[in-house]
Order: C-alpha cells, then structure tokens, then sequence
C-alpha cells in the first residue's frame, strides 16, 4: 500500500548537456482532512539560460514563448505549460514557476492523491493476445514493398528538431522514399541551388535558426 512514509521527497539526476542538466524530484505530507489522501509536489529544475522576472507570465499562455521569433534558437510550439497548468489546476493543485536570468529555472505543482489500498497492488499477470484477421477479410492487392517502390520520391526535409529527424527519417525510409535532411532554411535553399534537380519535394518547417521556413 501506498504510505507517506513510502513517499519521501526523492531528487533524482536527469539528462543533462553541455548547456544544463535536468533534475525532477517529489516530496509528500499528509492532508490534515483525511489519512486516505496524501499532498504530493513535484519539482522540475534546470541549470539554463533562466527567464526574466517580467516575462514569465507568458510561460502559460498558450503558442507564446518568451523567444517568440521564426529563427528562435529554442524549440517548441509554446503549449507545455499552457496545457499543465489546467491539468494541475483540475485535480486541485497549483503551478508556480521560480527563475533566475543566467541561474536556470525550478518548475513546481503539487496535487492531492489517494492511498491506494494493499489490494490494489496485486495486478493480475497479462495474459498473450493472439491476433488474426477476421474470416473473410480480403488480401491487399500489391505488396507493400511493390506500393512502396511505385511511390518512391526524392525528399528534401528541414527540420532543426533532432528528435522529429529521427521520426521524419525513419517514416518516410518505411514508406520508400530517400530523405535528405537539413537543419535550418539556409541550408534547404543551398540544397536547392545547387543539387535541386536531385529532389522531388520538399518539406520545410517553419520555426528554424538562421533562416526561417518562410524566407527560405
């Protein structure tokens, strides 16, 4: 069973990179209203760059971000924490945020849960699932590798988002295609001019540093 003596506050060491490293951690106390309910906190701090005082409000408003330029050197679509704020809000728990400028930031809520009972850890072992198709259904027509080849293009992405590289890369190669990716607009364009007849589409993100999608 779940205990607050079980739940002590549990600093754990995250990722980290040469511009700072990450740090989650929770702490619990017991709700004075009920011994069935205990308070928990997490806290998410970094050693980055930091937010000014005067601009931290806009951290929760949603697809704001206090670099709120094409060629931002951070990504993201501004929606983290316009969209756990509510979250936090809805099972009655608060989000706060304390930053320093150069000094990294500490992203904090707490929240209420209950004690789960000692039956409740007893989760029964999963049982294998045989899947097969049902009677009657009709064989595709082609194979996906002859789909694959008639459909083959020539793709040229830009994309900074090493993570969305990955996943674009790895789709695309799936589907049959050759991908060649870039990581901001100036070097799609340079691509263009001087292998562009090497392509047969481009996708081209927006949000990029040094040259936008746009002006690209």
């Amino acid at each position: 069973a779940l205990s607050v003596s079980s739940l002590p506050t549990t600093p754990a060491t995250g990722p980290s990179s040469p511009h700072g490293s990450l740090s989650p951690s929770s702490t619990s106390s017991p709700n004075n209203s009920s011994k069935r309910i205990v308070e928990l906190e997490f806290c998410v701090k970094d050693t980055g760059i930091g937010i000014d005082k005067d601009k931290q409000h806009l951290l929760f408003q949603a697809f704001t971000q206090v670099e709120n330029t094409y060629t931002k050197r951070f990504a993201g679509t501004g929606l983290g924490l316009a969209i756990c704020q509510p979250l936090v809000r809805l099972m009655g728990g608060s989000f706060r945020v304390e930053s320093e400028l150069g000094q990294g930031s500490s992203f904090m809520f707490n929240t209420h849960f209950m004690v789960a009972p000692a039956a409740a850890n007893k989760v029964p072992p999963l049982q294998p699932v045989e899947l097969v198709s049902a009677p009657g259904t009709p064989k595709p027509e082609a194979s996906v590798e002859e789909t694959q080849a008639k459909a083959a293009l020539r793709i040229l992405v830009a994309e900074d988002n090493n993570v969305n590289q990955l996943v674009i890369r790895r789709l695309l190669n799936r589907l049959g295609h050759e991908v060649t990716i870039v990581d901001n607009g100036a070097r799609a364009v340079e691509e263009i001019a001087t292998r562009g007849d090497k392509y047969d589409i481009v996708l081209m993100d927006v949000q990029m540093p040094v040259m936008d999608g746009i002006t690209a």
